[in-house]
């Protein structure tokens, strides 16, 4: 039986129809196929890219500008007095008849001209012409996928732009479904980058962006009149792999966060290439701790970087003939820590803001014994998967004023504290099983998906909820006409796998990562008792020998669990020893505590030993053994 096992929640993402009732059913907010006028271009028409002199360019921000989000955006004017989860005003009916006018939009082309590679500094130099080979040789998806890893990094920035400048508004990127990437037909080719030595690709990206006039004027003000063009520097690392193995926590941005929210899988979620390395605090960069380095001299070091700009034209306006139903944003307020007639709100210490009450739940399929508790959420927009005109780009929505906009999702990525569920007592077979992993939002109705219910003085009248806080207070919901089916796109199921011991960093790499620091492909090494299990504090000496006529392997040394009863496959960042072996050799480390183990036991101290190919390819293994 496998203990304290917990399965961590992978890019669950809430979907939530926020409208009045109306005669058509809602959709959830999603792109959809757009019929334009006879004006109109084709998506991802984009026209070559000007001379410096005919481009519209944006200052670069200096080291010293705040790294995002450093404050809460400003409210509307008049918000409301208590909190309340009202929904704006949606469309009028007349505006959702097929028949009537329908609303104008606008289309913005987006362009990258980037390269992107694959690192070679960690292969040792014997080898590195074999592997720069095999990277070369790699085929065009490959490739296609490293590119869509290091065009997400643009997501923090620029979905929360309005913290990186002043007077403007957000200008995420188009859904990954509507990205054209082109690869260089010449190839790869291997490259020195601020003396790291590469293999590179470089690469052309074009999409298209589709929303309202209005918002666009907002997010860019130069981009308000058609044909204006308007460019942002950016900068990648070369590499956009194990970013966090190889350059720490300098580019990453807690800002808005709770503490502890990033891990080396997650990472590229909070890449910043502005943050300081003494930019701390709980609207600075670092809030977990605070740097070693700024990010781009962190990228310079260990990475190499990538100088390119983000480019957006405004192609033109058009009329729409396909409408968008449910186009409303979901809106909540002001979050108040004080709210003691309803209570809707409440203060999480582990993420360090305020909730609002009962959003969501985790479960196992099938599983009612482990379904996690009922959980509250800082609401707010956070990615744009909507790429259409009723989508605003831009919404005021943080943790400080909550609130879904049109087109866009509150989505909650996996390494925030409290997002798992406790399988511990999952009964899992050595061969491993498969469960479906779900979240369930809204299913208390807290947020009305519908019609609010009002007093005769247009008040919103609220009513128990039977659930009540600590203290006993009611906590109370408004209440709601529902549409109907209005909680048809609210539950998610995936499948994953649960393998009886182990973790990702035992688990095939799915990105085709290769190298010492890759938290991937690693297999745990049989020890006797005698050498696993050691005095804490005391030296611990192990022999390494490579099987006969092995490539290069990777050690990595971990904790050992009382609780599991066996190794904590480790991730690179949390290893006790991380050692590439070339040769024969004798390794040494400081005995550490049995995890969780009981005060009373009689062995307090060990480790677990686990190893790769440096290079994935290769196969061959490690002979470890004790010599204390």
């Amino acid at each position: 039986m496998n203990k304290l096992f917990l399965l961590s929640l992978f890019g669950v993402t809430l979907l939530l129809s926020a409208c009045q009732r109306q005669e058509e059913e809602p959709a959830p907010p999603t792109a959809v196929p757009i019929s334009a006028t006879d004006t109109a271009v084709p998506l991802l028409t984009i026209t070559p890219s000007p001379t410096a002199s005919e481009a519209t360019v944006a200052p670069q921000p200096t080291k010293t500008s705040p790294p995002p989000p450093k404050s809460s955006p400003t409210p509307p004017p008049t918000p409301t007095a208590a909190p309340t989860a009202v929904s704006a005003a949606a469309p009028s009916p007349q505006s959702l008849n097929p028949s009537s006018p329908p609303p104008p939009g606008a289309l913005i082309a987006v362009s990258i001209e980037s390269s992107v590679g694959v690192l070679l500094d960690e292969f040792p130099e014997e080898m590195r012409d074999r592997v720069a080979e095999a990277i070369i040789a790699q085929p065009e998806d490959v490739w296609l996928a490293r590119t869509q890893r290091q065009l997400r990094l643009t997501k923090n920035r620029l979905n929360f732009r309005n913290f990186v400048y002043e007077d403007k508004g957000q200008l995420p990127l188009p859904p990954p479904e509507l990205w054209d990437i082109q690869l260089d037909t010449a190839g790869p080719r291997r490259e020195t980058v601020q003396g790291h030595d590469l293999v590179l690709l470089d690469y052309s990206f074009t999409s298209a962006l589709l929303t309202d006039p209005e918002s666009i004027a907002q997010a860019e003000p130069v981009l308000a009149k058609e044909g204006a063009v308007w460019q942002e520097f950016f900068a990648f690392p070369a590499d956009p792999d194990m970013l966090l193995q190889r350059t720490d926590n300098a580019c990453v941005n807690e800002a808005g966060f709770p503490p502890n929210s990033f891990d080396s899988e997650n990472v590229w979620h909070f890449y910043n290439f502005e943050c300081t390395a003494d930019s701390g605090g709980a609207l600075g960069c670092h809030r977990t701790q605070l740097a070693t380095f700024d990010c781009r001299e962190a990228l310079s070091l260990f990475v190499g970087v990538i100088e390119t700009d983000v480019r957006w034209e405004r192609l033109l306006q058009f009329d729409a003939t396909v409408h968008n139903v449910g186009g409303a944003a979901l809106h909540i307020g002001p979050a108040k820590a004080e709210d003691p007639e309803n209570n809707v709100f409440d203060y999480n210490a582990c993420h360090d803001h305020l909730h609002y009450s009962n959003y969501g739940e985790f479960f196992l399929a099938n599983q009612a014994e482990l379904t996690g508790s009922k959980q509250a959420f800082c609401v707010q927009s956070t990615t744009r998967p909507g790429n259409n005109e009723w989508s605003p780009l831009t919404h005021p929505y943080s943790c400080t004023f909550q609130g879904v906009q049109a087109g866009w999702a509150d989505e909650y990525v996996a390494g925030l504290d409290a997002q798992w569920v406790d399988i511990t007592d999952l009964d899992v077979p050595p061969d491993g099983r498969t469960v479906g992993l779900g979240f369930t939002s809204n299913g208390d109705k807290f947020m009305c998906e519908g019609t609010l219910i009002t007093d005769e003085n247009g008040e919103v009248v609220w009513e128990p909820s039977g659930f009540v806080t600590e203290e006993g207070e009611s906590i109370n919901r408004p209440q709601c006409d529902f549409i109907e089916n209005w909680d048809v796109n609210n539950e998610d199921v995936r499948d994953v796998f649960v393998p009886q011991t182990g973790s990702f960093v035992t688990a095939a790499c799915a990105n085709d990562e290769s190298g010492p620091k890759r938290n991937c492909g690693f297999t745990e090494l049989e020890l006797t008792a005698n050498d696993r299990f050691c005095e804490p504090g005391e030296n611990v000496d192990l022999s390494v020998a490579l099987s006969q006529q092995a490539a290069p392997q990777v050690l990595r040394v971990c904790e050992w669990s009382a609780a599991l009863g066996t190794g904590v496959a480790c991730v690179f960042e949390d290893a006790l020893l991380n050692r590439t072996i070339v040769a024969d050799t004798a390794v040494s480390f400081a005995c550490p505590s049995i995890r969780d183990a009981a005060a009373d036991a009689e062995i307090t101290g060990g480790f677990a030993v686990y190893a790769a190919p440096l290079w994935p390819e290769d196969g061959g293994q490690l002979l470890v053994s004790g010599n204390q």
